[in-house]
Order: C-alpha cells, then structure tokens, then sequence
C-alpha cells in the first residue's frame, strides 16, 4: 500500500541518518584524539621541562672555613721621648731597621735630636699601650674580649686626636714607635663564636688562614713593583679551649710578615679543609637503591642519566669526577625523566 511504503521509507532513512551520525561522531572522536595526541601531550612535555632548573659543572675549589675576629701577639719594644718637641719620623710604617737605625728626629726650639731604633726589626707608630701584655709568653692566658674592647676604645681615641696638631707635640716618656721582632713567633688567637660550625682542630695541627685584602704576603720582584704572593698563612694551632661563648684557639704563625703593618685586630677565614676539582650543586645527585651517585645531563636536547663519583661535600656544592667542565646538569631531578627533551629557559 502507498502508505506502507512511506512508512517504510521513512524508517530506512531514520536508520541511515542514525548510522551517518555515529560516522561522524566517530570520526570527531578520532580528530580529537588525533589533536590531543598531537598538540596536547608534547604541550604538557614541553611545561614539564620548562620546570626544570639547570645548572654548569665549573672548575674551582670548594673550602671549608670560619670567619674569625682575633688578635694579632708579638714581641715588641716601645721607644720613648727622651724629652718635649716635635715628633718627625723618617721610617715609613712597617720598614724593616736595624739595630740602631736612625727613625726620626725630636725638633724642640732650634734643636734637632735623632731618634734611634733599639733593636732590629719592623718599625710601627700604632702603639696601643698593650706592648707588655701582649707578648707570646702570655698569649695563652689573654681574655680576648677585654683586649679587643681595650683596642676598640685606642682605636676610637686615635681617631679623635688624629687630625690634631697638638699631638705632635709629645713631653718625657711619650711612645714614639716600637720595633716588632719579625724574626720571632708571631701568635694569633680567634674566638670562633659560629653554635652551628663545628671545629675539629688539635694542638700541633697543620693549617692555612688567609688574610684579608689589603693583609696579603708582598714581595719586591726583580722589577721593583711589589706584588701578592700569597693571602694565606701557614699557622700551627698551639692550644684550643671551649668556653660557653665559643671557641678560643691559639694558632702560631711561621711566615709573620703580617706584623709589618702593626696592626692587632684582623679578620681572617681559618680554612679547615679545601677540595679542588669539577663542582656541581649537591641538588643535581641523586642516589639509587645501592647509594651510587647520578646526576641528569644534556646530550643533544634531550636528558640522560649519568653515574658520577663524590670526591667530596662541604655545605651545599660537591666536587665529583666522571662530567667535563661545561657540561649542564639539572638541579631538581625529582621532576626529570629520561630521554626528556630540553628546552632551555
């Protein structure tokens, strides 16, 4: 009947239509994963390996040491004014004299008296009144503090009178310079006061400290121009005592051509131990199920795994060997895989 085939009609085409859309639904699923494969995944790869942070294997040393604040004891004798005037020296600070070396001159009215140096030795005009105290006979016994409380308040003095012109001007028994043994011991005490440094030293014990800038080892060289030799000391610790406050060492020093200068309070860093080689945070190592060290390194655009050795640790870098100098390692391996690509920030 004519009816009967539109129904029928009508029914296949329904049926075409509801095939047609799974085609299509089908085929947009796919386009989508397609897409997702495409575009999303390495999207995602690409932000977690922007969140990597990197950093150079560099050549250097690493070193483990203390700032310490101390005071510098040698033996010294004071020259005096032998009567009032002037006082107008001829030696500059720190020069080396021998025994009866002319200094200076005393000028009063229309005379002028030489001055001369008492013994052999470095010439200093930084006379603090401690000469007799400070002595290597005695310098397990100081109290530290009080001498450098003794020193701050000299220093603070000498400051005041510097510029002033009446200071030039001495009486009977005024110190004009004193003469430094720099063939003697020289000794350094240091309170380390650091609660989180551990100090492991003993009496007899080989160290280096290195001065400060300005503090450094000179020499004249054939030349004539005077150059740094070294910044560090060679020092023998003679004696170590723990107190509540801190750590008070006792170190005696060979090469005491740090005496020149006069000066008694001096910074210095104590090096307790030093490691020369290829240097990586310890951040970048990892360690597997047997502790063997690995870190993460770049080779072609891309993360590898790479076994190195620790030669040694102080604070947060690590001296390793197995990388070249130059090579990038990752510093947050957590989030590394490997044969991740790269792509540096």
């Amino acid at each position: 009947m004519p009816g009967e085939n539109r129904t029928e009609h009508k029914t296949k085409h329904k049926k075409r239509k509801v095939q047609r859309n799974k085609t299509v639904d089908l085929l947009v699923f796919l386009l989508l994963l397609i897409l997702v494969t495409t575009f999303f995944i390495p999207l995602k790869d690409y932000f977690a390996a922007k969140m990597l942070n990197f950093a150079t294997v560099s050549e250097g040393v690493l070193e483990d040491k203390i700032a310490a604040e101390g005071i510098i004891i040698y033996d010294s004798k004071v020259v005096q004014a032998s009567g009032g005037g002037e006082w107008r020296p001829i030696v500059a600070e720190g020069e080396r004299v021998a025994d009866g070396a002319l200094v200076g001159y005393l000028v009063s009215g229309g005379s002028k008296k030489p001055v001369y140096a008492g013994a052999p030795g470095a010439v200093s005009y930084q006379i603090d009144g401690l000469e007799r105290v400070l002595t290597p006979s005695q310098a397990d016994s100081v109290d530290l503090d009080k001498i450098l409380g003794l020193l701050d308040e000299t220093e603070h003095s000498s400051q005041n009178q510097e510029s002033s012109q009446e200071e030039a001007v001495l009486g009977a028994g005024k110190g004009l310079f004193k003469i430094i043994d720099n063939l003697s011991d020289v000794y350094f005490l240091v309170r380390i006061k650091d609660p989180n440094k551990s100090v492991a030293l003993e009496p007899e014990q080989r160290i280096r400290i290195r001065l400060p800038e300005g503090q450094q080892q000179k020499e004249d060289n054939p030349t004539g121009a005077v150059e740094v030799i070294d910044s560090r000391l060679s020092a023998t610790v003679v004696s170590v005592n723990q107190r509540a406050d801190g750590v008070q060492i006792l170190f005696k020093i060979k090469r005491n051509d740090i005496v020149l200068s006069g000066e008694r309070k001096m910074t210095v860093d104590i090096l307790l131990d030093s490691i020369k080689g290829n240097i990586v945070p310890n951040k970048a190592i990892f360690y597997d199920q047997a502790g063997k060290p690995y870190v993460y390194v770049v080779k072609r655009s891309r993360l590898a795994i790479a076994e190195v050795e620790v030669v040694g640790t102080i604070d947060d870098m690590s001296v390793i060997e197995g990388l070249a100098v130059g090579t990038a390692v990752v510093t947050n391996p957590s989030l590394a895989k490997e044969n991740q690509k790269v792509y540096f920030k």
